[in-house]
């Protein structure tokens, strides 16, 4: 119990939860779409950055092919939405889960490479992936993308307000920090940091 009390009060938790209330807040009183706009990307590219250094920080393995496994959970959710009318909801976690699979299966084929031949090989995956995704247009639309129907509601995390998307980023942005702060704490992060 002790323990458990020690790690959920520990300095850097303490911090991120002040941080991650000062960051809930400040949105409130900022009444310019483009400011708004701009706290979405930084929440949003902040987390893509965080998921990387897991991989890059941690294990020190250089991967320039992470681009790839955001497009593949995009696309998954969309395709679920447009196709089988599945709430993004559900489809950002299956989206999450398949772009996980196929980094487990690209991760069992290239980690054992090392040093500059890892990085060319998430390299190749990246363009690989891009090639793919503009070439098969019936599935990604090409290079135009997919049009999303536009109807505000819960369902299809769809809103008028920039505040809702806002919140949705920094909520996946505190995902990702919060998954840091639980590796970093455990025998997983021992073993990353090993690894390098």
């Amino acid at each position: 119990m002790k323990l458990l009390t020690e790690k959920l009060t520990s300095r850097p938790l303490v911090l991120l939860v002040l941080a991650a209330v000062a960051l809930a807040v400040a949105p409130l009183f900022i009444k310019n779409d483009f400011y708004l706009d701009g706290f979405i990307l930084v929440f949003v590219w902040a987390a893509f950055a965080g998921s990387w250094n897991i991989i890059s920080g941690y294990c020190g393995m250089v991967s320039l092919g992470h681009n790839a496994f955001f497009g593949i959970g995009a696309y998954t959710s969309t395709l679920l939405l447009l196709r089988y009318g599945l709430t993004p909801w559900l489809g950002m976690l299956v989206g999450g889960g398949l772009a996980a699979l196929v980094g487990l299966v690209l991760g069992i084929v290239c980690f054992r490479l090392r040093s500059h031949y890892f990085a060319l090989a998430t390299l190749a995956f990246g363009q690989v992936s891009f090639i793919v995704a503009i070439n098969w247009r019936s599935l990604t639309g090409g290079a135009e993308g997919i049009a999303l129907p536009i109807e505000p509601g819960l369902y299809n995390m769809a809103s008028s307000s920039k505040l809702a998307y806002l919140y949705i980023g920094l909520a996946l942005f505190l995902c990702v920090m919060l998954i840091f702060h639980v590796i970093e704490r455990s025998r997983l992060g021992y073993y990353l940091t090993a690894f390098k």
